[in-house]
C-alpha cells in the first residue's frame, strides 16, 4: 500500500498478508480521488471500516482537515495506528477501534466525506447507509464513495443521490450525494 499523491506522495504504508482486509488497489483509490477533484481538501473525513487506513491517508495527504477511522479488529487498529504515526498526522486522524454501528451512534460529528468499504460478504451497506442518515452525520452536502464487489451491488437510500457508478474489474465504486 502507498500513497498515490499529495503531499505524503509516495509513501509506503504498512500493512500485512490477510484475506480479512482488501486494502482499495491504486488504480481504484486514483479513479475515485480524480472524480473528487480536490473535494477532500479542507474536509471532516470518515472511514468506515478502514482496514488498514488506506483511504483515508489518501484523503489527509490530499488536504482533508481531518479524518476518523473506524475498524473493529485490534491487529488493524494497531497498523492504522502505525500509519498515522508513520506519516505524522496525529493532529488530523482519530482512530475508533470499535463495531461501525456503535461509532455511529454514538459519534454526533458530522462529515463531508464517508468512505464506505465493508466485508464484501456481508451485509453491511443497508444498515450502514441507514444508520448515517437516522443519526444524521451527513453535512449538506456531503459525498459518500461506496466500494462493493461486482455483482454485489448496493441499494442506495433515496435520500442519496447518484452521482456515479464505475466498475473497475472486480471493484464497484458508487459515488453518492446527500443534500439533506
Amino acid at each position: 500500500m502507498r500513497i498515490i499523491a499529495g503531499k505524503f506522495k509516495g509513501r509506503k504504508l504498512k500493512s500485512y498478508q490477510t484475506d480479512k482486509v482488501r486494502p482499495t488497489k491504486d488504480m481504484v483509490k486514483e479513479a475515485v480521488f480524480n472524480m473528487l477533484l480536490d473535494f477532500p481538501q479542507g474536509k471532516d473525513c470518515l472511514d468506515l471500516f478502514a482496514g488498514f487506513g488506506n483511504l483515508g491517508l489518501e484523503a489527509v495527504s490530499r488536504g482533508a482537515d481531518t479524518i476518523d477511522f473506524v475498524e473493529i479488529a485490534s491487529r488493524n487498529c494497531k497498523i492504522i495506528n502505525d500509519n498515522i504515526n508513520l506519516l505524522g498526522v496525529e493532529k488530523e486522524a482519530n482512530l475508533f477501534c470499535q463495531d461501525v454501528k456503535s461509532f455511529i451512534k454514538s459519534s454526533g460529528k458530522k462529515y463531508d466525506l464517508v468512505f464506505i468499504d465493508p466485508p464484501y460478504d456481508e451485509d453491511y451497506y443497508k444498515d450502514t447507509l441507514a444508520a448515517l442518515l437516522e443519526y444524521q452525520l451527513l453535512k449538506n452536502p456531503s459525498v459518500l464513495i461506496i466500494e462493493y464487489r461486482e455483482n454485489y451491488k448496493p441499494e442506495i437510500p433515496e435520500e442519496l443521490v447518484i452521482i456515479k457508478e464505475k466498475d473497475y474489474g472486480s471493484t464497484g465504486i458508487i459515488i453518492a450525494e446527500f443534500q439533506g
